[in-house]
């Protein structure tokens, strides 16, 4: 499965040159030249420039329907994958082929016996059906009439376990040497990172209402805990089930600031969050979050923050948003805020000061990916002062 965002990281980092040659785009040592890379690695780069051509393919269509690609791209997820493992020969017609059905246009692509994308539309075939531990053999091609294409092929389990799926297996050595992070390749965590954030994203569509209160109401200790492990290097040793994997996960991205220290990305390195990850798949919960998310969205429940109605951003959500608008008009806006807490552990707010109080938020992210705890009083005139302990003294 494909994010959008993860489809779009790999086109600006790699390109297909004749539809068949892999090739990187700036060979500045940044990026993992193809030679380097794996054969699994290799189906999945080409697997996602070719579902970013049929994205593209549909939304020029004159009778699509304006679904938007995110859209697209999920209606190839949910109906590909099942329709592939059928080995009843799949046929499609040029009439058909001008609605401009995604799926249709992918069969087309496959069944053809030559062309630009059959390359391409046989890589994300194969792709596919490895996700699932199997691989197709014994592919024919036919044409009737000049307009209809019909592709056949047999199905057989791989005799080598998926390196794909090899690598998220909970019992292979990497999730096994507890005194070890995940050794991941920086294009591997920009993935791994798109697809946890875009859960996230379906997760904040249909959290239920215990779920966003304990998160509100742990918030703040969970992201000390979160800055305490990653600043230190140390690992998670318990385990994290259900919701309370999304509270630290959240929690992280409250506390990673544009062009700063990435805590969300440092927490997918780590073994106990990769496996309820792992769990959560394996549970078909990743399925019921989207679907759920999806009919929320159908019934207007979502709200102008992408969250569900009744619900409202976090006091940390508020925060991580408006520091990182702040750092975007003010680059050395994090430089100042580090100066200040260096110097001071008191800080006045203001009644109605919006400056400060852009300035204050800031702080108070900077402080708190320290590991530092805030305490936050009102004064009679209303002013907010913020006070700023370090850990030690919080714990006195």
């Amino acid at each position: 499965m494909f994010s959008l965002d993860e489809i779009k990281n790999i086109r600006k980092q790699y390109i297909l040159r004749d539809f068949k040659t892999l090739e990187v785009r700036k060979k500045d040592g940044t990026i993992t030249l193809p030679e380097n890379l794996s054969d699994e690695e290799k189906r999945k780069i080409i697997s996602a420039i070719f579902l970013s051509r049929i994205i593209k393919n549909v939304q020029s269509n004159p009778f699509n329907d304006k679904k938007s690609e995110e859209e697209i791209l999920d209606e190839i997820q949910s109906k590909f994958p099942q329709q592939v493992l059928s080995t009843e020969p799949k046929s499609v017609s040029g009439f058909i082929l001008m609605l401009g059905k995604p799926v249709d246009i992918i069969i087309c692509d496959l069944a053809k016996p030559e062309g630009n994308m059959n390359y391409m539309a046989e890589t994300y075939l194969q792709y596919t059906l490895a996700e699932q531990g199997k691989k197709a053999t014994n592919i024919q091609r036919d044409i009737e009439g000049g307009m209809s294409y019909t592709i056949s092929y047999d199905i057989e389990n791989l005799e080598k376990k998926n390196e794909f799926i090899e690598q998220l297996n909970p019992n292979n050595t990497i999730y096994t040497q507890p005194q070890k992070k995940l050794n991941l390749t920086s294009e591997q965590l920009t993935y791994r990172k798109a697809i946890v954030e875009r859960l996230i994203t379906d997760y904040r569509k249909m959290e239920h209402d215990e779920w966003y209160e304990s998160r509100t109401q742990k918030e703040e200790s969970d992201m000390q805990r979160i800055a305490n492990i990653v600043n230190k290097n140390n690992l998670i040793n318990s385990t994290i089930k259900g919701p309370g994997l999304f509270r630290l996960l959240i929690a992280a991205q409250n506390l990673s600031l544009d062009g700063e220290k990435d805590f969300f990305k440092e927490m997918l390195k780590q073994p106990a969050v990769n496996n309820a990850l792992l769990e959560l798949k394996k549970s078909g919960r990743v399925h019921t979050i989207h679907t759920e998310a999806q009919e929320n969205e159908k019934k207007g429940k979502i709200d102008e923050n992408g969250i569900l109605e009744g619900h409202s951003l976090t006091h940390g959500e508020r925060n991580i948003r408006e520091a990182n608008q702040f750092i975007s008009e003010h680059p050395n806006a994090v430089s100042v805020a580090r100066k200040k807490l260096s110097e001071r552990n008191s800080f006045l707010i203001k009644y109605r000061d919006t400056e400060t109080m852009k300035k204050a938020r800031l702080i108070e992210v900077v402080a708190r990916s320290q590991g530092k705890n805030i305490t936050r009083t009102t004064d009679v005139n209303k002013n907010r002062i913020l006070q700023v302990d370090d850990e030690k003294e919080q714990l006195k």
